[in-house]
Order: structure tokens, then C-alpha cells, then sequence
């Protein structure tokens, strides 16, 4: 078992504007087959929300949400002290209910899947 901190950042262009998403996670990985390098990964925490959205208002709008994270992935060299890994996450972040300048939007939840890769240090 690995314990670790991840931190993910996503921004996303809207025809209304662009919004920033910052995960911040504490993520537990585990090796249920060690001997071949595969993980899988858990965790959860917080995401911080940074929009300039035209409808919610002329200025950036800040949010805080609850973050979580699953995943799974492949370490190349399991054994070592150094290695580099692949893997496939989702990143889930629930705002709750969000005010825009005209209308409260009820249960905002922002879904991310990503790919990626990264350098194990043991």
C-alpha cells in the first residue's frame, strides 16, 4: 500500500467563459498484483473552483468542493527503488447547489477522466 498526495488541474473553456478546477486529494494506491505492477487508487479531498463565467457575474467567481478520485494503473519496474507508472483516473467534484446572478442551479457535480504518467520514487 502507497499513500501519497495528487493534485489535478483542469481548465475548461465555455461559450460563456473559462473555468479553472484544482483537486487537491490525499490518494491511497493499492498493489493487489505486486509481482506485475498493477494498482489501483483511491482517495479524496478538495477541489477549488475559479470561474469567469459571463452569466454568474462580470468578475471570477470562487468555490470550494468535494473531491474524489478512483483509478487504476501500471508501474514499470515494480521492484525498484525508481520506476514510472501509467494510469487512468476519474476526478469527481460535487459544488452542491451554485448561484448564478439570476437563478440558484441545484446538485453541480463536474466529472474529469484523465491519462497520464509519472515517476515512482520509493
Amino acid at each position: 500500500m502507497d499513500a501519497g498526495l495528487e493534485i489535478f488541474w483542469m481548465p475548461m473553456e465555455t461559450a460563456g467563459g473559462n473555468i479553472r478546477n484544482t483537486h487537491i486529494d490525499a490518494v491511497g494506491q493499492f498493489r493487489p498484483w505486486a509481482s506485475k505492477g498493477f494498482f489501483i487508487k483511491g482517495g479524496a479531498g478538495m477541489a477549488f473552483v475559479r470561474n469567469w463565467v459571463d452569466v454568474i457575474s462580470p468578475e471570477a467567481f470562487n468555490q470550494k468542493a468535494l473531491s474524489i478520485v478512483i483509478g487504476t494503473g501500471w508501474v514499470f519496474r515494480p521492484h525498484s527503488r525508481f520506476g514510472l507508472q501509467v494510469f487512468g483516473a476519474q476526478h469527481a467534484a460535487a459544488l452542491g447547489d451554485l448561484q448564478t446572478s439570476t437563478e440558484q442551479v441545484p446538485d453541480v457535480i463536474g466529472n474529469f477522466w484523465s491519462l497520464g504518467g509519472g515517476i515512482v520514487i520509493r
